[in-house]
């Protein structure tokens, strides 16, 4: 309607700003479905704002920027969508993942829980049915993945977070 105005959502100038910036990570990820959602969201988002929003917004586009790429060589995040749907409806996953140890082999059954993107590198967080034990995962590394009709009930008290911080603890990782 003509002159109808819609208050931008209760939300500060700068929680406008952050919305903005986070969704310019989500954006450099192509193979994501929800990379187009999290665009056309924004843009929906931004046609509603006043002006004073609009030029904050427009001025921490202009002015930040996030390079999400890997700082070593090119990643390689082919099966990102894949892992993303597999996590997000509990269902059991098979991929081939090369393997240093000849006791382990490349191909196994795994429960995924979760995706972490650290310096542009995607790994993933599963369990792994041949070790029996919660495995890190660098997704570029992944050569097939082959979504299985067999869903997991996922642990109850299994918290990716505070994984991932022990993880990166126990690695020498900078966090």
């Amino acid at each position: 309607m003509e002159g109808y105005k819609m208050e931008p959502m209760l939300l500060s100038t700068e929680e406008a700003v952050s919305l903005f910036l986070g969704g310019s990570v989500i954006q450099q990820y192509p193979r994501l479905d929800s990379t187009q959602a999290i665009t056309k969201a924004l843009a929906k988002i931004e046609a509603l704002w006043p002006e004073e929003y609009k030029s904050d917004i427009r001025r921490a586009k202009e002015r930040i920027l996030f390079d999400m790429s890997p700082i070593w060589g090119q990643g390689e995040d082919t099966h990102l969508e894949t892992l993303k749907n597999a996590i997000l409806s509990n269902q059991k996953v098979r991929i081939t993942y090369p393997s240093h140890c000849q006791l382990i082999p490349d191909e196994r059954v795994i429960n995924p829980y979760g995706l972490v993107c650290k310096g542009g590198v995607w790994n993933l967080i599963a369990f792994c049915h041949i070790q029996a034990a919660f495995v890190v995962f660098l997704v570029d590394r992944i050569k097939a993945v082959e979504a299985l009709d067999e869903t997991f009930q996922p642990m109850a008290d299994f918290d990716i977070r505070g994984f991932w911080e022990r993880y990166i603890k126990e690695s020498g990782q900078r966090p």
